[in-house]
């Protein structure tokens, strides 16, 4: 008994040293965000939807690739080339205006072709009364993140440039259509040594600035998806160029399986929302959002006021308001690892915001 007491007083010394301190209980606040809330259908509902999967998945995986395939083939021919020096730095270059239409009709095509094949049959959404989408266009569109359908419903709205992750480039058929629009993937970036929220400020300028059709830049700026009942405190890059932002909130309503992409693992994640015969989305497009000279200045207060503001408009877009958070990546990270007995990376830094003893610790031993 007493081995077992040193060695756990070891392990948590051993984690202390690498994490800043103990895991949180499961039940702390910070992991609210990521606490999914489907729930289990009927058994007869649940064999229909399972017999209906075996019809309804190989149709929708085909539309899936048939969609990426030929919008790979329109931006191949008449999209920019794209090069390992075009998908770290930016370059101007202006196509044509008909080129550039077809390569935005196919980015939007792609991303409601998506859509469809998810099983989002319709997409519903409202625009506040002063929304303009013109100048939305030249704006940086930000939106709350909740799900992986979410970029393909902003490829849909506006074919905008993605700050997306490396992975995403190697996506066959889905890289190539986003760099097409100069997506930012972001490991490239940091590897050839490059600031990213540089980079995005840069591109911000060059869209608020260029008279011709250059795609604006869209960012999900909580850093990471949630259940969709909460918003993450926002990352500031992108507000540090103090340029106006166009806001979205986007909601995801389900009966079953949620399709939203918060803590559950991905192949169930795909199964589910796959096998489900519909999915609903809706959207509410806010009006752009013109920083004042403080928040120019300041780019947290850019991004707390803007953030503020998109939770309280979800009141009036959705009739239930989101609850703000200041949660992050690194609670998620916190929490799957509680909640999968996943392993946390060596030297991650965890929020000192609750240390726990080691009796509040969950993976301790009793």
């Amino acid at each position: 008994m007493q081995d077992s007491e040193t060695t756990n007083e070891e392990e948590n010394a051993t984690f202390i040293a690498e994490h800043g301190r103990l895991l949180r209980p499961v039940s702390h606040s910070a992991f609210d965000p990521f606490r999914r809330h489907s729930s289990k259908p009927p058994l007869l509902i649940d064999l229909l939807i399972k017999f209906s999967a075996i019809i309804l998945i190989p149709l929708r995986l085909s539309v899936a690739l048939i969609s990426i395939f030929l919008s790979y083939i329109v931006v191949r021919l008449f999209g920019p080339v794209v090069t390992n020096h075009s998908l770290t730095h930016f370059e101007p270059t202006v196509l044509p205006r008909w080129r550039r239409a077809l390569v935005e009709a196919a980015t939007k095509f792609l991303g409601r072709a998506l859509l469809f094949s998810l099983g989002f049959w319709t997409v519903e959404g409202t625009d506040h009364p002063e929304y303009d989408h013109r100048k939305a266009q030249k704006a940086t569109i930000l939106t709350n993140h909740s799900s992986l359908a979410d970029p393909c419903l902003l490829a849909y709205l506006y074919a905008p440039a993605f700050v997306a992750k490396s992975n995403v480039w190697k996506i066959p058929g889905v890289g190539r259509v986003g760099a097409a629009q100069h997506a930012f993937y972001i490991d490239r970036l940091n590897n050839g040594g490059i600031s990213v929220t540089q980079a995005i400020s840069d591109r911000q300028r060059i869209v608020d600035s260029s008279s011709s059709d250059i795609p604006p830049v869209a960012i999900f700026p909580e850093g990471t998806t949630t259940n969709g009942k909460h918003m993450l405190a926002f990352r500031t890059g992108a507000f540090v160029a103090g340029l106006p932002v166009a806001p979205v909130l986007i909601r995801y309503e389900y009966t079953w399986f949620s399709p939203t992409y918060e803590s559950i693992r991905t192949r169930p994640y795909l199964m589910g929302i796959l096998s489900q015969p519909w999915n609903r989305v809706r959207y509410y497009r806010l009006p752009i959002y013109y920083p004042s000279e403080a928040e120019k200045k300041d780019p947290v207060l850019f991004a707390n006021n803007v953030h503020a503001m998109m939770v309280r408009e979800s009141e009036a877009a959705f009739r239930e308001q989101l609850v703000s958070s200041n949660s992050n990546y690194t609670d998620k990270l916190e929490y799957h690892a509680i909640t999968r007995g996943a392993k946390l990376r060596k030297g991650l830094q965890l929020h000192l915001d609750s240390p726990v003893s080691a009796s509040d610790n969950p993976s301790a031993s009793t």
